[in-house]
């Protein structure tokens, strides 16, 4: 995670007593995932993030899906790029979001192959709190049955936590950071 301090403000008081000024010390984060093999199945994905202690996030999160790919053709040749996706927003559980998305498939045919590899998110928020505070990142992936998953986010005294319940899934977490 990366953060730097950045200060929102708004008009300042007046000799009227309306208000015109508050002042907010908050985090610009950056969240990365990558997966260490490519995925043996290409299913719904879910992606999340939550702080404790009384941090909230503004509206305005973005996460995308990241894949390097190779793709092969008899007319043009071999090229190589990166594709990214925006992922939609599933849920939003206490105020944080919960993403999702399709990994991308591999594509083959009697003349081309389209190859994914190199699978990462990246989702960007800022934070603000008046507190000291824990971050938690977590993913789910979604194995080869019939249903669905229902992310669900809760924070308590002990910290963030992140559960996902529903059919067959895995679900990854970081640490407390």
């Amino acid at each position: 995670m990366k953060g730097t301090i950045v200060v929102v403000q708004a008009p300042e008081y007046d000799k009227y007593n309306n208000q015109g000024k508050f002042v907010a010390h908050g985090f610009e984060c950056a969240f990365t995932m990558s997966w260490k093999k490519d995925p043996v199945y290409t299913m719904k994905d879910y992606f999340t993030f939550c702080a404790d202690n009384g941090a909230y996030i503004e509206d305005d999160v973005e996460c995308e899906l990241i894949a390097d790919v190779r793709s092969e053709s008899r007319t043009i040749g071999i090229e190589r790029y990166t594709y990214k996706k925006k992922a939609d927003l599933a849920y939003k559980t206490s105020g944080w979001p919960i993403f999702y998305f399709n990994l991308f498939n591999d594509v083959y045919t009697s003349n081309s192959s389209i190859d994914y590899y190199n699978y990462r998110v990246s989702a960007r928020a800022r934070i603000f709190s008046n507190n000291n505070f824990l971050i938690r990142m977590c993913y789910a992936h979604k194995q080869l049955v019939g249903g669905d998953l229902k992310p669900t986010i809760s924070i308590s005294t002990t910290g963030t936590s992140i559960s996902f319940s529903g059919t067959s899934h895995r679900e990854y977490q970081s640490p407390n950071f």
